[in-house]
């Protein structure tokens, strides 16, 4: 028998307003609910021959970590048989709307549930999840993302009939620059700005899995050892990797509040196939462009675990002190920058400071 695809109307259910608030709940219901079966074609007669009368009811919470209350526009659920095949038993997709109850189903049973939020624009057919392990080869890719819509997702073992609660999570991490500053009190330049500046980030990881339950190497890294503009091509929101500023850094403090973004990147030595993600203050000096490149989360500077991790939010508060290095792609010297780190859970500020 065919397959019905999640592009079909009655494979998907949808409301017309934006969903709020973030914590909703959805009410999994048999009789109105749109089923993907691929055992529909297996002989197993337990779903073939009375898979209406197998269905069960699920009732579950969503909340997200990494995201405004607004920041769900869709949501794709997959229920997964839990057994080794892992074949995919009902699949559901909501786009918008204030969503108290919404229908679906799955069979009774131990299953996997796994719910991905902001991905996919059309919905999944079939054979994009035909079973679980299909659906953890799928990528988030950095050029898609937004940060106010981030892409999210949960993965847990559920019982039909059960209510359980699902945290959503983005593997998306808040690089900030809260304040800068120079002081060049003690150089011969003491009166100078900074001018022209930019902060960006480089070698950035640009995809991962979008069950991110483990920290794999960056298969792809963009702005590798410097700012390249051809790596922004294809971004949705190309500022999320760079920020400009309107005005000079000199002696005052300016709070840019940039806020960029990336994935993680667990690396902590340079190395020509792994280098660290580093935040880059880019400007003139006396009318030579120079770089404060700064390898964050590095674990010589206190954090643990080191690296850059999904769900952070590291906030830099930096002064420049000397003269920056010729190229971004280099370790400072000790003593041209001073700055503290903040690292915090997305949209919390109960901050951790470390001094360096």
């Amino acid at each position: 028998m065919s397959i019905p695809v999640s592009n079909c109307p009655e494979d998907r259910v949808s409301a017309q307003t934006s969903f709020a608030p973030l914590c909703f709940r959805i009410l999994l219901m048999s009789a109105l609910a749109p089923v993907f079966c691929p055992g529909c074609s297996d002989p197993s007669p337990a779903f073939a021959e009375d898979g209406l009368r197998t269905r069960t009811a699920i009732q579950f919470s969503v909340s997200a970590h990494g995201a405004e209350p607004s920041g769900i526009r869709s949501l794709d659920i997959f229920f997964f048989n839990d057994d080794p095949l892992q074949r995919l038993d009902a699949y559901q997709r909501l786009e918008g709307g204030v969503l108290p109850a919404a229908v679906g189903a799955s069979r009774s049973g131990r299953k996997i549930l796994a719910v991905l939020a902001n991905h996919s624009p059309e919905g999944f057919h079939w054979a994009e999840a035909a079973s679980l392990e299909v659906l953890r080869a799928r990528m988030f890719r950095l050029q898609d993302e937004d940060p106010g819509h981030p892409q999210l997702s949960a993965l847990q073992p559920v019982m039909a009939g059960s209510a359980v609660p699902v945290t959503l999570s983005s593997p998306l991490s808040c690089i900030e620059v809260g304040s800068l500053k120079c002081d060049f009190s003690e150089r011969n330049y003491r009166d100078a700005s900074l001018e022209d500046v930019r902060i960006y980030l480089t070698n950035v990881n640009a995809a991962v899995p979008v069950f991110c339950d483990t920290l794999p190497s960056p298969v792809e890294i963009l702005h590798a050892g410097g700012f390249r503009p051809a790596d922004q091509q294809g971004f949705r929101h190309p500022e999320i990797l760079i920020d400009s500023l309107p005005q000079p850094v000199g002696k005052q403090i300016c709070h840019p509040e940039t806020r960029l973004y990336c994935y993680p990147n667990a690396t902590t030595q340079s190395s020509p196939g792994s280098p660290p993600t580093r935040l880059v203050i880019e400007g003139k000096l006396q009318g030579k462009t120079c770089y404060y490149p700064l390898e964050i989360g590095r674990g010589t500077w206190g954090v643990t675990p080191p690296g850059v991790l999904p769900g952070r939010t590291y906030r830099f508060d930096i002064t420049l002190t000397r003269r920056g290095a010729d190229t971004p792609d280099i370790s400072l010297e000790p003593g041209t920058v001073q700055c503290s780190l903040s690292v915090m859970p997305w949209n919390e500020r109960n901050d951790t400071v470390i001094d360096f």
